[in-house]
């Protein structure tokens, strides 16, 4: 989320999988000229070779060099973002020290196949529900932010939640989501 390293959990996993991932191979992204070069050299040395430690994927991608590292990042960051890449192990201490792998190679099949027959509008509205269940209420710029979604997207995900109300928070700017649950809570209070 947020272009950042998230955790998401197997009972979520599917949704945003649903969401973000993409429906062809990478090799059908790359003859349609979705990925670039870096991105599908990256995919096809995990392929053959993953998972990687960061310092093996650099070194197999071509010379050392600050130009390469720059190139491996940008491409790992947008691969993890399409859910083409993941972690598979490593070290939590720094970039260098994680693991690579490929998505198909790493996640357990029945969560790559409910994500692959999910609805995407159904798994978005879920993803949100969950998001508001969590953090009570939210703007709708809120959620577009944090998941990079466009606004069009996030208002089509809405429409399939039942239950959802638009609040005002006291000293707070702006109109807020939530779910009928929680004004029950709050009108409790």
């Amino acid at each position: 989320m947020r272009r950042k390293g998230t955790f998401i959990s197997w009972s979520t996993f599917p949704c945003f999988y649903a969401v973000n991932a993409s429906r062809s191979s990478y090799q059908e992204e790359w003859r349609a000229g979705i990925l670039d070069r870096v991105q599908k050299r990256v995919l096809d040395i995990l392929a053959n070779n993953g998972p990687l430690m960061t310092k093996e994927l650099r070194l197999a991608y071509g010379p050392p060099g600050k130009g390469n590292t720059r190139r491996v990042k940008r491409a790992l960051e947008e691969l993890q973002r399409v859910f083409r890449v993941c972690a598979a192990g490593g070290d939590t201490e720094g970039w260098s020290h994680h693991r690579w792998d490929l998505v198909e190679h790493w996640v357990p099949e029945r969560y790559l196949r409910r994500g692959q027959t999910m609805d995407p509008g159904q798994a978005g509205a879920a993803i949100i529900k969950h998001y508001l269940r969590i953090v009570g209420a939210s703007t709708l710029a809120e959620m577009c932010w944090l998941f990079s979604w466009s606004r069009e997207a996030v208002e089509s995900f809405l429409k399939g939640i039942k239950g959802l109300r638009e609040v005002e928070i006291e000293g707070l700017k702006g109109r807020f989501l939530t779910l009928r649950p929680l004004l029950k809570v709050l009108k409790k209070t």
